[in-house]
């Protein structure tokens, strides 16, 4: 499968903060504010909201389609020199996003075993029915082998990046889809662990709120501004009560 990323195949828009419950919720913060309190406080607020928003998007870099934008921001962290760490880390998060999203059901998981089973190693046969990695295993691996290299320096981390990138690119080539070279890979990264390695990735509990929170961008970006939101209209009502003078209508 051709893996190189053409000009023409992005889309001005996202890459680190466009997406819909970001954009829904600081539009509904906009219209409250313009409602209920235009001319005040809270609409320098949200103008400076609204800028740093621009500001972002401006210096975003274009979206292939969802289906390959995992595989365009692990090719950034390959390609770019001194943003490894930043594009990789989004290809962290979009790519674990994706396959939990495609695979999340059931029947999404089964075939996932499928398909561990069919282009595993041989080992695989020889697993129990609730050893077969599905997508929750598999993702377990995937970011236990990504924070590993974070334990180290950071040329050690440069090149395990450069390493991952490399492994991946590897498989979608031999694959014939981007969900046939995405399950490839993590296949490989989960038997790539020993045994023993492998027993404490089954035995590893869900992530909690926080570890989701720390996990997701947009989830951070979500509760940065309901908090700054929140807090905007406690100072104003704290300097309305105590009469300081405020700019009003």
């Amino acid at each position: 499968m051709d893996t190189t990323i053409r000009g023409k195949r992005f889309w001005r828009l996202t890459a680190a903060v466009w997406d819909l419950p970001t954009l829904s919720l600081l539009l509904l913060f906009t219209v409250l504010v313009a409602l209920y309190a235009p001319f005040t406080i809270l609409s320098s607020v949200m103008i400076l909201v609204w800028l740093f928003y621009i500001v972002l998007l401006a210096a975003t870099s274009g979206k292939p389609r969802y289906l390959d934008y995992p595989w365009y921001l692990a090719w950034k962290a390959g390609k770019t020199k001194g943003f490894e760490g930043y594009w990789y880390g989004k290809f962290r998060y979009r790519f674990a996003r994706y396959v939990s999203h495609t695979f999340r059901s059931s029947a999404g998981s089964l075939l996932v075993q499928l398909h561990s089973l069919q282009t595993g190693p041989s080992e695989a046969a020889q697993l129990t029915t609730d050893q077969v990695p599905g997508t929750r295993l598999l993702l377990r691996a995937f970011r236990l082998k990504n924070s590993q290299p974070f334990l180290k320096g950071e040329k050690a981390q440069v090149s395990a990046i450069k390493t991952q990138v490399k492994a991946l690119r590897d498989k979608l080539k031999a694959a014939s889809t981007f969900q046939d070279g995405y399950l490839r890979y993590l296949i490989d990264i989960y038997f790539g662990f020993s045994e023993s390695e492998r027993r404490l990735i089954v035995a590893q509990h869900e992530p909690t709120i926080l570890e989701r929170l720390d996990e997701s961008p947009t989830l951070q970006k979500l509760l940065l501004l309901f908090l700054g939101a929140i807090v905007s209209i406690f100072v104003y009502g704290v300097l309305r009560i105590s009469g300081v003078p405020i700019p009003g209508p």
